[in-house]
């Protein structure tokens, strides 16, 4: 099947969706940033992408997931360097090499991330038919993912997700666990132990104080313009 393209604003769960895709699917999980495919030396790229496909093809059934692929696999230039376009052509070739053969013929799913997808190559991008945006949770996301994080045995009876939910604006799933984080930090201060003396034995009860302070430390870590260049690419594609 054609590459997957998951896209949206850090913090949003990208990696975590490939995992439990994998982990769902029982399929093996090849996880890469294309920093770590980036070579020092020219000619190491290329042979660092070709070794990711073919370990992929021969783990089959594999989930071949690529994240952060607008630092490497950007739009080209006229001004770019050579092995700058033979890392990216390199690629393409792997990509159209799994199209040509037939999907049950031990081929990997290969699902790119990034939060830049404007920057990325178009030769690249249609290599992408699917695209999956993955944008900041809303209001009741974040209530839930509140819930999820901090179980109820260790919240005091004024501590209110909604309301914290709503002065969250903007906090992507990574901000509410730095949020959370912090409540805890504001608990054991408030306490004077250590956060290692109070997972040994003393239970963790966080309040709406905790919370409030938390708010007062914590913010989102995405800018309203990275959101709205994000928004308007889904427009443009959006199926």
């Amino acid at each position: 099947m054609p590459g997957i393209l998951l896209f949206g604003p850090p913090g949003t769960g990208k990696t975590h969706l490939c995992r439990a895709i994998a982990n769902d699917s029982g399929h093996t999980f090849i996880a890469l940033s294309a920093a770590e495919l980036n070579g020092c030396y020219v000619g190491e790229t290329e042979k660092a992408i070709s070794a990711m496909f073919s370990l992929a093809r021969k783990l089959h059934p594999c989930i071949l997931f690529l994240d952060e692929v607008d630092s490497l696999f950007y739009r080209r230039a006229s001004n770019d360097k050579s092995w700058e376009r033979n890392a990216l052509a390199r690629y393409l070739q792997e990509m159209d090499g799994i199209a040509a053969e037939n999907s049950g013929n031990k081929t990997p799913l290969v699902i790119v991330a990034t939060n830049r997808p404007g920057d990325l190559d178009e030769a690249f991008l249609r290599r992408l038919p699917y695209r999956v945006f993955l944008n900041m949770p809303t209001c009741e996301e974040r209530r839930q993912i509140l819930e999820k994080m901090v179980p109820a045995e260790n919240l005091a009876e004024d501590v209110n997700f909604a309301d914290i939910a709503k002065r969250a604006g903007g906090y992507s799933g990574s901000d509410l666990r730095t949020l959370c984080g912090q409540a805890a930090l504001a608990w054991a201060t408030e306490l004077e132990v250590s956060t290692e003396e109070a997972l040994e034995g003393q239970k963790i009860t966080l309040n709406m104080k905790n919370f409030e302070l938390a708010l007062c430390r914590t913010g989102p870590s995405t800018s309203h313009k990275l959101i709205e260049s994000l928004e308007n690419f889904h427009k443009r594609f959006q199926q």
